[in-house]
């Protein structure tokens, strides 16, 4: 006599997502003048990981299109007047990709 059981498996596999919920450290910073910028940090959420780059509308970085492939922003240079503007972190994986943008305004000294 034959005895067939019939079972049932089920797998849970976490969903694949393009970045979603993309935030910043802060979306808004002044700076005077000849200082140093503080590090901003841009993180979404996706599996898989997204990577990041930020991009640059300042007359300063114009030319230079990417100038940051991390999900850090730490500019090795103080800040002159024409560095203020729009800076974009851009987090991106193969199911899409999504972008902030965070003000950097130049304040006199």
């Amino acid at each position: 006599c034959s005895h067939f059981t019939n079972v049932l498996f089920f797998f849970s596999f976490p969903s694949l997502d393009a970045p979603e919920n993309l935030r910043l450290s802060s979306t808004r910073v002044d700076v005077i003048e000849h200082e140093a910028l503080p590090e901003i940090r841009c993180h979404a959420d996706a599996l898989p990981p997204a990577t990041y780059r930020w991009v640059s509308s300042s007359f300063y970085d114009k030319f230079s299109g990417t100038i940051a492939d991390t999900p850090l922003l730490a500019l090795n240079r103080t800040m002159q007047r024409d560095s203020a503007g729009t800076y974009t972190c851009i987090a991106t994986n193969r199911h899409g990709s999504t972008r902030t943008d965070l003000t950097i305004n130049v304040l006199c000294k």
